[in-house]
């Protein structure tokens, strides 16, 4: 059994940036932190990342698959998936664009 669904145009918009943004600004982050994946961010890696955060959440991605009560765009799983799928298979990546709950780190 296949399951077979396609992208709204308006998300898949949103995807085709996010595929730009990573790329383009986090992905070269991988180069200068190595390593440093699972490691707190400190206050010079902040000022590098928080920028970035902040971009995605004018682009309403910041925590997407949340309601709006809890300061997401009410997207679901679903939508998250396949945000998350091929976006953060970088090691700052994650951190960079989808962790609400990591934001005081």
């Amino acid at each position: 059994m296949a399951w077979d669904f396609e992208t709204d145009p308006e998300y898949q918009a949103q995807l085709d940036w996010a595929n730009e943004f990573v790329r383009d600004e986090v992905e070269p982050l991988d180069l200068v932190w190595r390593g440093k994946q699972f490691t707190p961010p400190d206050d010079h890696l902040r000022r590098v990342i928080d920028p970035l955060k902040d971009e995605v959440r004018k682009r309403r991605l910041w925590a997407t698959h949340l309601g709006p009560e809890l300061g997401g765009e009410g997207h679901g799983q679903l939508k998250l998936l396949v945000l998350l799928d091929d976006r953060t298979a970088r090691r700052v990546g994650p951190d960079s664009v989808h962790h609400p709950g990591h934001q005081g780190r």
